[in-house]
């Protein structure tokens, strides 16, 4: 035998069979939650059938929209949150914060319910990123065509001489010292190929360039000098 009430929410007339009395039942119109009436409840006419709260005591519809339903959340790790209002329950529908692994259970109720009983369009949970690998030591195989582009970093890198090297060459421009100059150019450009090759420190490459520059410099200024001491001695 069919059952016959208003919905609490939007009064639209619903008719439900009495094999589903005590359970939990959805409007078409609104998708308001109600519970089938029974038993005494079954004989009331269509204009005074009330709704039946969550927590068993029947409701009027004006007792409905001043009392909202209360709705606890259960989360994939089993964390519950609530009871709040079906309105915040939709707005943490609209964040993303339930999904089709979620539960629903109404206040004063101790069943839980897939929460697409009340969200049909539900989003599957995003699957977690794999976790990622231990970094493992890199495997060069020299018979890849792509060998050639590795850069391999050696070991046993020497520091650098950039400072000794800027002294020498200072000295050979200013106190016009070609020992320390003709040094300083030597010791600069076997530094420099060294940092080329990966077998020295290249922070020290600017420094040491500037002071070859000063020792090269330097071995000019002497050998200008002893050109004109010469021309001199000569005439």
């Amino acid at each position: 035998m069919p059952i016959e009430m208003d919905c609490a929410k939007c009064g639209k007339r619903l008719s439900v069979d009495d094999t589903h009395v005590g359970k939990m039942a959805r409007c078409p119109s609104c998708g308001h939650i109600y519970r089938v009436p029974g038993g005494t409840e079954a004989g009331l006419d269509a204009t005074t059938a009330p709704d039946v709260s969550p927590d068993t005591q029947a409701w009027s519809p004006s007792q409905q929209s001043e009392t909202p339903q209360a709705w606890f959340l259960k989360i994939d790790d089993g964390r519950v949150f609530g009871p709040v209002p079906q309105s915040e329950l939709e707005q943490w529908r609209n964040e993303g914060r339930i999904s089709t692994t979620s539960e629903l259970r109404l206040q004063g109720e101790a069943e839980w319910r897939p929460a697409s009983v009340l969200f049909n369009d539900l989003q599957q949970p995003k699957p977690l990123a794999p976790a990622s690998a231990p970094d493992e030591p890199l495997h060069i195989d020299s018979s890849s065509p792509f060998s050639d582009i590795v850069e391999t970093v050696p070991t046993d890198i020497q520091p650098h001489r950039a400072g000794t090297i800027l002294m020498l060459g200072a000295i050979g421009v200013f106190c016009s010292c070609f020992p320390a100059a003709l040094i300083g150019w030597v010791l600069g450009a076997q530094d420099l190929r060294a940092m080329r090759d990966g077998r020295m420190d290249p922070a020290g490459r600017s420094t040491t360039q500037v002071g070859v520059a000063f020792s090269v410099l330097g071995t000019i200024i002497w050998g200008v000098g002893w050109l004109v001491n010469l021309a001199g001695a000569l005439s």
